[in-house]
């Protein structure tokens, strides 16, 4: 799986702002460019199902500022939906493309969203989100949708969700239209699994990530 950017507007001032584009999910993957102006391909394709997208701007002048499209394409299949997540530190800010059926994420904040969301998922999915924020901290996990094949103990289409990325524990699985609101870690890892069986599906899901500091009390 590829992502393809596609630049329908880019207006940003030559000598105090710019945008990198790399090849992969994260600050030190491969630089695909640096561009600023007006002076950008119409269309930036990856080699990889990830793209780190940095944006920094100064505190002076402004310009209209960018406008960009994108799709992620497997097998010949145009995927429609991709996963966002972005935070903001001072004048940057970060955009973490993820497309498909599972990631790592080390973002501070994010979403989370089935494949093709909120269309119906694809049939015989089984699909990991590794979660790793900074250590001493926990992760919070907010459920805004849910809609999988309901059985009552969530043997055909679930998401089951894991303290730990390597070792799992604690393993709490979800189906149907039925979930709590907040989940909390007791660490700063996290799993998600999305399992889905050969027949019936749903709209899918959407789930929000939160870093939070963990306070200890004597």
């Amino acid at each position: 799986m590829i992502l393809n950017l596609i630049i329908l507007l880019f207006q940003i001032i030559i000598l105090f702002c710019f945008s990198y584009f790399r090849n992969g999910g994260y600050d030190s993957a491969p630089l695909i460019g640096k561009f600023c102006g007006t002076d950008i391909p119409t269309e930036i394709p990856s080699q990889a199902n990830q793209m780190y997208v940095r944006f920094v701007s100064d505190f002076s002048r402004s310009m209209t500022g960018f406008e960009i499209q994108w799709d992620s394409t497997t097998q010949g299949i145009n995927i429609q939906k991709i996963l966002i997540i972005l935070y903001f530190f001072n004048s940057y800010f970060y955009i973490y493309l993820s497309s498909g059926c599972g990631s790592s994420i080390t973002a501070v904040t994010g979403d989370i969203i089935s494949p093709n969301y909120p269309e119906p998922y694809a049939a015989n999915a089984d699909c990991y989100w590794k979660i790793a924020v900074a250590a001493g901290s926990l992760v919070q996990i907010i459920i805004v949708d849910l809609d999988l094949e309901h059985h009552e103990k969530c043997r055909y289409d679930f998401i089951e969700i894991y303290e730990g990325i390597n070792h799992l524990t604690n393993g709490r699985r979800y189906c149907g239209i039925t979930y709590p609101k907040l989940i909390q870690s007791k660490s700063n890892q996290m799993t998600i699994r999305f399992r889905s069986d050969y027949s019936n599906t749903g709209r899918g899901f959407h789930l929000k990530y939160e870093t939070r500091m963990y306070y200890m009390y004597y």
